[in-house]
């Protein structure tokens, strides 16, 4: 005599056996409930391609699962549901997986205070400007290099006089290496100008200080590898009334 749960287990393996019978498209033979051996040689020439899952029980309750294989067949005899003729793969055709072509916005990466990594040097430093020069001239100048995100001209926050300081961010870091090369130390508006890389502004931040100060003119501000040497007022006197003389020269007003 069988224990309880052994009966269990062999209830559990009967109907396992029968769903994968169901399941291979093969029944039960009539009488004893045994499958003939035309059935079971049919049901092992089975090559099941794909396979749908109909009817979910756990979506309809009180309903046995109901798949259909290739398009055409059933778990179970008469489903009540008609084949297809033709079996597509579902996860074509979606609306998520067709490539649409988009036209979106690059972001651009913004570097503040608090970046602490290696910043690209795309930012140049002007020195020693005419102070006729504005942002617009100063954008012709430079925009035959490469593509310019910013331009400012610096001036005096007390009497608004200008610096004869720029800051121009390039689009690249190519862009400004060729523009630093082409443009430094070269005549712009009868002055020889000043241009270097300054990726953080750090030394475009001193040039400002010492012309604040009222130590340095626009023209004798010490800049690059230059040492700074303190000027006596009579030398800036001299060094503006040489620079009126100049620029006044250089236009015709003489």
């Amino acid at each position: 005599m069988s224990r309880p749960g052994e009966r269990s287990r062999g209830d559990e393996d009967h109907g396992r056996r029968q769903s994968s019978s169901l399941a291979n498209g093969g029944g039960s033979g009539g009488g004893g409930g045994t499958d003939s051996s035309g059935s079971v040689e049919k049901r092992r020439e089975h090559h099941w391609r794909s396979y749908k899952l109909i009817i979910d029980p756990a979506l309809r309750k009180g309903s046995h699962k109901l798949y259909r294989y290739d398009g055409q067949h059933f778990n179970i005899p008469n489903p009540g549901i008609p084949p297809v003729d033709m079996v597509r793969d579902p996860r074509i055709g979606r609306l998520w997986t067709k490539y649409r072509e988009t036209d979106l916005p690059v972001p651009k990466f913004k570097i503040d205070d608090c970046y602490i990594g290696r910043v690209p040097p795309k930012e140049v430093t002007f020195a020693r400007l005419n102070d006729n020069i504005r942002e617009g001239f100063l954008t012709d100048m430079c925009q035959k290099y490469g593509e310019i995100e910013e331009v400012e001209i610096l001036y005096n926050p007390k009497n608004k006089k200008h610096l004869g300081i720029a800051k121009v961010v390039f689009g690249s870091v190519k862009a400004a290496k060729d523009a630093v090369q082409n443009l430094h130390n070269t005549s712009v508006m009868g002055n020889i100008i000043h241009a270097e890389l300054d990726p953080k502004g750090e030394n475009r931040l001193r040039y400002v200080q010492r012309l604040i100060n009222g130590t340095f003119t626009p023209l004798t501000v010490p800049v690059g590898d230059e040492e700074p040497c303190e000027v006596s007022p009579r030398c800036l006197a001299e060094a503006l009334l040489v620079n009126a003389v100049f620029n006044n020269t250089a236009f015709g007003f003489i």
